[in-house]
């Protein structure tokens, strides 16, 4: 059932009127009515008490309210990243379970995935912030569960614990995907702690922390045990060693669900270089559009309208320009993604809710222009993939920096997420990869890349001149 629908239907139960309930709540019949008959919902479980308090109801009847909101709250949210990282990583979603939250006893404990989630969800939803000590390597699924459930004022602190072995390139990878899920859920920031983790693991029965102001959940390594305290002095503890665990950390990761949050922080994001330091960038999108080299007005005028905001703006145009100043830019296109870029009548730099579209001319000119950067000086060097793991999907945008991070842009439709990640490790393995990639001839080197660009824009050429008055 629909919320709106358990609420008419305890209304009749209770034989309750909604001007008995919108007068007492203090809000607008017109808004009542909205919520009633299924075109909005509540906007934070603070309502949804509210109205299970002004209604009387019992216990069971506030958990079905309860259960039914928040299944219904964040089922669009959670159904857009799931399709999304389907359709990047192969992976899906588990599906979202209504399961009936409980209070875990204090000092008791809890056995059983299924229990262990019902706590830890029952102590996150009670929670005015949150912090976690976990890799989500073992406990994935829990960690998607939990994220979808939280309110999006909520504070989340995460510290991550990440592989320093030799193979911890790719155990971090594992990690670096497993969270991005839940990330994308609740936009957040996580810690990096480099540690070894299977002596993490097998520390102790309960390596992994959920701290709330309430209480302390403990949980095991396979999350199918866990341990609520709540007395002051062990909340104080844990408190404490987390505050210092935080200080042996480093920034890993940060989404932000708007362009402005990502920009305000370009001073900490682009690498500190010089120009005769010129670190790599590997830029890989669906469609790049290579802007560095056209006047600040033009850019102004086509690009990054972004809210109107002239500041922003700047901030996106310098953030840009630094890029193509100080590294070497090897851009990879796909091979729908460089002929969408040629030839749409409406063309978006990075997607709708970013810029505004770019004419066709704008376009062309600045492939011209990455043409002969690439034949002069090698400053940006062009490759087309043919692989469908980066083609047409959600992930619109991955710059890997060389010195250790990487940006993400992803659309989900109506909304997008920016993801800042900054591990030397993944990055590394991640350039490996797209090296191996073009070893493995699945992405063309720069002369074919240049040669098929040069094509494409030859066919346009002769298209214009066919469709020209007269001819």
């Amino acid at each position: 059932m629909r919320f709106y629908e358990v609420l008419t239907e305890l209304m009749v139960k209770h034989k309750l009127k909604g001007v008995q309930i919108y007068d007492k709540l203090g809000i607008k019949k017109s808004y009542f009515s909205k919520i009633k008959n299924g075109s909005i919902l509540p906007p934070d479980f603070l309502m949804v008490l509210a109205l299970c308090n002004t209604m009387g109801l019992d216990e069971l009847e506030r958990e079905q309210m309860s259960i039914t909101y928040q299944n219904e709250k964040i089922s669009t949210k959670y159904g857009l990243a799931s399709a999304a990282f389907h359709q990047l990583y192969r992976i899906g979603f588990p599906a979202l379970s209504g399961c009936t939250p409980f209070s875990p006893m204090p000092e008791a404990v809890i056995q059983g995935s299924e229990m262990v989630k019902r706590a830890f969800l029952s102590v996150v939803q009670q929670a005015q912030s949150v912090k976690l000590l976990m890799t989500p390597l073992c406990c994935e699924n829990l960690l998607i569960d939990v994220f979808a459930a939280l309110p999006e004022e909520l504070c989340v602190e995460w510290i991550m614990p990440l592989d320093k072995t030799e193979v911890g390139a790719e155990r971090n990878m594992a990690s670096f995907i497993s969270a991005l899920p839940a990330l994308f859920l609740h936009c957040g920031s996580v810690r990096g702690m480099y540690t070894d983790l299977e002596d993490l693991m097998h520390m102790s029965v309960f390596c992994y922390w959920c701290i709330t102001n309430h209480g302390v959940l403990l949980l095991s390594n396979d999350c199918c045990k866990a341990q609520y305290l709540n007395t002051p002095d062990i909340i104080a503890l844990y408190l404490s060693q987390f505050e210092e665990l935080q200080r042996q950390t480093f920034l890993f990761m940060n989404v932000f669900d708007n362009a402005e949050s990502f920009l305000r922080l370009t001073s900490t994001i682009s690498p500190d270089t010089t120009p005769d330091n010129r670190n790599e960038i590997y830029i890989l999108k669906n469609a790049p559009c290579i802007l560095m080299e056209r006047p600040k007005d033009d850019f102004f005028r086509y690009v990054a309208d972004i809210d109107n905001s002239t500041e922003i703006i700047e901030m996106y145009y310098n953030f840009l320009v630094n890029c193509s100043l100080k590294k070497k830019v090897k851009v990879t296109f796909t091979e729908q993604g460089l002929y969408d870029f040629i030839h749409s009548d409406v063309f978006y730099e990075t997607s709708k809710h970013l810029s505004k579209n770019i004419p066709k001319e704008m376009r062309l000119l600045s492939l011209y222009d990455m043409i002969e950067n690439a034949e002069i000086d090698n400053s940006i060097t062009p490759h087309i993939m043919r692989l469908p793991d980066y083609g047409k999907g959600s992930l619109y945008l991955m710059n890997l920096f060389t010195s250790g991070r990487i940006i993400l842009l992803y659309d989900f439709g109506k909304q997008y997420r920016i993801a800042d990640v900054n591990d030397s490790k993944i990055t590394n393995f991640l350039i490996s990869y797209q090296e191996a990639l073009q070893n493995a001839e699945f992405i063309s080197d720069e002369k074919s890349a240049i040669d098929m660009i040069k094509k494409e824009l030859e066919v346009v050429c002769v298209n214009e001149k066919k469709e020209a008055p007269g001819n």
